[in-house]
């Protein structure tokens, strides 16, 4: 036997209302339509559902019988088409982010905060956790999407790298090394003093070591932190001299607690990246996400120094 769910819904509107009249105006379909539609069932599984009554129809003892298994498939199915009507209107739905403490402070917070303005109903799920695990979790299907910092030119076969914007580092101290704001100094020179800096097991700080290789100088911390938003207050209490970000150095330059060091070499850079899997179907809510944080391209990057020059 095989009896159409249509049938069955039909039959299962009817039975609710209590008239093929009533059926018919919440089906949007004729009278004529339901009472066929009925009349089909009944032949299909040799019995009769509805008897006519004062008021429209009521159920025999099989349509009971019927009903009582049909009504929780129905209501099921009708239910989960109100759902994915509300996740097509993004009325409803997840979607699951990745972000270091860097983008998450610097970039995204504000795109995340007007696409919840818009769409409030999106449950937003933020994972900030570091690039290489962050990545695992993109890789394996368990974040739809992520903004990171990431070394310039970065790749992944599995994975869409769609580059934002630059974050420029910027080397600074606190008060107590007043005598190098007096001329620009070399990394060379720098690396004699203490230095505030990411701990090994960050991307970043194996970066850093590379930066500092190709200009004859040594990158070792005698301070390491794991995030970047650690470094300045770090700085600004004199243990030792910081590369850091230049979002995060802002407030303390304004109320003059650190200052610039000017160094001869490039400035370090990174790219901030939108990244999520090439080949993975994604919510249908991600689509307005991803558009919203593309429009942090719009943004201008921070200016590099040339070579030679000071920073």
């Amino acid at each position: 036997m095989s009896v159409s769910y249509d049938s069955y819904k039909v039959f299962y509107v009817t039975a609710t209302e209590g008239s093929f009249t009533a059926a018919a105006q919440a089906l949007f379909v004729t009278q004529p339509s339901v009472t066929h539609a009925i009349k089909t069932l009944e032949n299909e599984l040799g019995c009769r559902l509805f008897v006519r009554s004062r008021g429209g129809v009521e159920l025999t003892r099989e349509g009971s019988v019927l009903l009582k298994y049909v009504k929780t498939a129905c209501e099921n199915i009708i239910e989960a088409e109100e759902v994915l009507n509300q996740l097509k209107k993004l009325e409803t739905g997840e979607i699951s982010i990745g972000a270091n403490e860097t983008t998450l402070h610097n970039c995204l917070l504000p795109q995340l905060a007007k696409y919840h303005a818009k769409y409030p109903g999106i449950r937003l799920k933020i994972n900030n956790n570091s690039t290489p695990a962050i990545l695992s979790q993109l890789e394996d299907g368990k974040l739809d999407c992520a903004v990171l910092v990431v070394p310039k030119g970065f790749h992944k076969e599995d994975l869409v790298v769609e580059p934002l914007s630059d974050q420029t580092y910027m080397m600074i101290a606190g008060m107590g090394f007043r005598e190098l704001s007096a001329r620009t100094q070399s990394l060379r020179q720098l690396e004699k003093y203490p230095l505030v800096g990411f701990c090994e097991e960050t991307i970043s700080r194996k970066e850093m070591e590379a930066w500092f290789a190709q200009h004859q100088a040594v990158y070792r911390p005698d301070i390491e932190l794991a995030t970047a938003d650690l470094i300045v207050p770090v700085v600004v209490a004199n243990l030792g001299i910081g590369l850091v970000p230049s979002a995060f150095t802002e407030e303390a330059l304004a109320e003059g607690k650190i200052f610039r060091i000017r160094i001869r070499e490039r400035l370090f850079v990174q790219d901030i990246c939108l990244i999520y899997a090439k080949d993975k179907p994604h919510p249908l809510c991600m689509n307005e996400l991803l558009e919203q944080i593309r429009s942090i391209r719009q943004v201008s990057p921070q200016p590099k120094s040339r070579k030679g020059s000071p920073s």
